[in-house]
Formats: C-alpha cells, structure tokens, sequence
C-alpha cells in the first residue's frame, strides 16, 4: 500500500461557533453528502491561504513570518452568513451572502503585510472567501442548497493544516476590533 501524500498548508480563517458548525455539517448530510465530508470541528470560512509544503519542509521562519502577520490585523468584527451552496472542480462550497467586504478587509491587511514581509500568499491566489463542507462532488440531493447561517465574526485565526491527514491546529487566534475612528479636532 503507498503512504499517505502528507503537505502542509496554512490559512487565515474565520470559524462559525461550535452550534452553527454542528447545524451546518448536519445540514451537508442532509444534502446527500455522504462522502468526505468536513467534519463540524474543521469547519472555517478560507480568507488567505499559502502554497503547500511537503511535510517538513516549510521553514520555520516563514511561520513566524505569517504570525507577524496576523498581528498587523486591524479590522471591525463583520457578520457572516452563508447564502448558497457552490459545485466546484473538486469540492462542493458553501459561499457568503454577507460578509464578503468584513473578510475583504482581513485579507487586505494580510496581504499587505506578507507583501510588506516579502513572504507571498499562494501563488496566484486572491480573495475568494468559501467554506468547504465536501471534497465529492458527487451530490445526491438537489434539495437545501439554500443557506442561512449566520454567526458574528470576532476573530480570525490562523490553522496549519495536515493535508492527507485531516488534521488542522490553530496556531494562533486575533480579535477584530474595530479600528480607531479619528475623531474631530477643534480650535479653542
């Protein structure tokens, strides 16, 4: 038998409170997904990803480099809500009716400050916020492709991901807050 491929890969995400996860993943099984599905305790809205790293092979600086990043965060908590289900190539998506520019506004501070880092984002990669709840395409049931989730996003983390493993460990969580408003200045 051949070994499991094991990469890693790191991202930037916004994860639903545990209820909501617990509803949403119910609510991919009873779409007819049956077959690798995300399990409610990996469940997270994708805001910035990088390339993928043969296992052991990421420098550790480059982590250190992305926790840098998630400390240049300064952005307002935004809600979330997933509007509709999306077949893609190779997973099946649940996408946001809201919540779109409250995301934009984290991965722009991200992007910038990698930029800023020299240390780029997945290759080619951009703002395509999602939340995979399959890795089969296969879907059995054309009903519930509706969503309505919805859950206040208070902070965003950062997650190494095992792939081939199905693992995921959050290396570190950031609170939104909303930037400081300038406020007016008055001649006396």
């Amino acid at each position: 038998m051949k070994p499991k491929r094991v990469q890693d890969r790191f991202f930037f995400a916004v994860l639903p409170p545990d209820e909501t996860a617990a509803r949403i993943a119910a609510h991919a099984r009873a779409m007819g997904l049956k077959h690798s599905l995300v399990t409610a305790d990996r469940l997270h809205m994708t805001l910035a990803i990088t390339d993928d790293f043969e296992k052991g092979e990421c420098p550790p600086a480059y982590v250190e480099t992305l926790l840098r990043a998630g400390e240049r965060i300064a952005a307002a908590p935004f809600a979330m809500t997933l509007g509709k289900v999306a077949v893609g190539e190779k997973s099946i998506l649940a996408q946001p009716a809201e919540g779109r520019a409250g995301g934009k506004a984290v991965y722009d501070c991200i992007a910038q400050a990698m930029a800023g880092m020299r240390a780029p984002l997945r290759d080619g990669g951009r703002y395509s916020p999602h939340m995979t709840l399959s890795y089969d395409t296969d879907v059995k049931s054309r009903g519930l492709r509706k969503l309505g989730f919805r859950w206040q996003v208070t902070e965003v983390v950062l997650i190494h991901s095992m792939v081939g493993l199905h693992r995921h460990v959050v290396l570190n969580r950031w609170p939104l807050v909303a930037p400081l408003q300038r406020q007016a200045s008055f001649a006396f």
